[in-house]
């Protein structure tokens, strides 16, 4: 049993903030994608309604003012990217905050918590690289770079620590109790107590299992578990000899209350008295 924890509080709080900045940087990036998917359709429509009106000169491969190209196509692929964009800062969103577990550990293992954050640092650069690679806000390229460098940090420390690094940020007691030198001096006396309860519960335990022996190994058995107990055998009504009146066994009532009335005969016992126990 460890009474003193290792100290890892500065490496827990370091990984819980780094954490909280990648869920950051991926709500930022989701609601700046959402407004430049809502500028790019406002884009294609003034262009349309413009060019209904005269022809336009194109100068460039974009519709004007939106990152939409001019192509078969060019707002159904642009919309669609961003809206993979928006799924992808979704998922890893969940996998930061870890809900739900069972989703990740089955479907997604690489963002559960068996692995390191090498994968996720990986899957925000990619995001951020998308969302650079074409013109957008200004707004929108800081939220992007945020991410971006976010990412590169992630990528280090899943190189660094691998699968432990979520093990180090979990929200646990032990992590918990590493973070100043009165938490840790809790924590030990936390499990200081927690073994003598336990010491105490088992020695609980065997006294009461001990005096159930006892108290069954004093208690008297009149009969074995194998040894039957013994039977009584009915007995048949005497035979009245030649001249003799036959008497009914009479059990009436009008009988029982006078002396000479007719007793019943004591029962036969079928076995002999040695095999009786003796009081």
């Amino acid at each position: 049993m460890r009474l003193l924890p290792q100290t890892r509080g500065p490496l827990f709080l370091v990984l819980n903030v780094l954490r909280a900045l990648s869920i950051l940087a991926l709500v930022l990036v989701f609601s700046s994608t959402v407004v430049t998917i809502v500028d790019d359709i406002k884009a294609v429509k003034a262009d349309k309604a413009a060019s209904t009106a005269a022809a336009p000169v194109y100068t460039c491969d974009y519709y004007k003012g939106s990152t939409v190209p001019l192509q078969a196509g060019g707002t159904f692929w642009s919309v669609l990217a961003r809206v993979f964009i928006l799924g992808e800062c979704i998922l890893l969103a969940l996998s930061e905050i870890g809900f739900p577990a069972a989703f990740f550990a089955n479907i997604i293992p690489m963002l559960g918590e068996e692995y390191g954050l090498g994968c996720l640092g990986v899957l925000q650069a990619l995001i951020a690289s998308s969302v650079l690679a074409h013109h957008c806000r200004r707004f929108a390229q800081v939220f992007a770079w945020l991410l971006f460098i976010v990412a590169m940090i992630n990528v280090l420390v899943g190189i660094f620590f691998r699968d432990k690094a979520k093990q180090h940020r979990a929200m646990s007691w032990e992590n918990a109790a590493e973070l100043t030198p009165q938490t840790r001096a809790a924590a030990a006396a936390w499990n200081i107590g927690s073994s003598v309860h336990e010491s105490v519960r088992d020695w609980r335990a065997r006294n009461a299992s001990a005096t159930a022996a006892r108290t069954e190994a004093s208690r008297p058995s009149f009969y074995s578990q194998n040894t039957p107990a013994p039977t009584v055998a009915p007995t048949a009504a005497p035979t009245p000899g030649p001249g003799r009146k036959r008497f009914s066994w009479d059990t009436s009532p009008r009988w029982s209350g006078f002396p000479w009335g007719r007793q019943k005969e004591p029962p036969v016992i079928s076995r002999p008295y040695e095999t009786m126990p003796s009081v």
